[in-house]
């Protein structure tokens, strides 16, 4: 005990030393367990949220992947449609041009035939006019009856 008088340490060391430990304990109840609380709450939703927006980005980023695979996939149904579509259009105006060819070429061919008959008819029709105009004519030359 000595040694403590020395030091400078009395009696009322034991005083202060048990009013420490009550006001420790009253603190650390009152102040530093919700203060601790509240930071180990605070950290576990930033870093929960940092999570969470971390999964929500690689979600993002596996949806845009799939979009793009969609988006893909569509464009290549649609190009293969128009394909499709482009060879029946060719199809289809190959045949009408055809199907309008040959209804060309069987009037042409109808309008020679009608012509021909034409030419016919008015070769006939001359050939029996010829004896009689060329009475005409030989009356009208010689003025007179042959």
């Amino acid at each position: 005990m000595e040694m403590l008088t020395k030091l400078g340490i009395d009696h009322t060391f034991y005083y202060q030393l048990v009013i420490f430990c009550i006001a420790y304990i009253a603190l650390t109840r009152l102040l530093f367990k919700p203060y601790m609380k509240a930071y180990h709450k605070r950290l576990e939703v930033t870093f929960g949220n940092q999570e969470v927006a971390e999964k929500l980005n690689a979600q993002s980023q596996e949806l845009h992947i799939q979009y793009e695979n969609k988006a893909k996939e569509v464009n290549s149904k649609v190009q293969s449609y128009y394909e499709q579509a482009h060879k029946e259009a060719q199809a289809v105006q190959a045949t009408t041009i055809e199907k309008a060819r040959k209804e060309a070429e069987a009037l042409v061919q109808k309008t020679r035939l009608e012509t021909q008959a034409e030419a016919d008819r008015a070769r006939t029709e001359i050939k029996k006019l010829v004896p009689e105009l060329s009475q005409d004519i030989q009356r009208k030359v010689l003025s007179r009856e042959v």
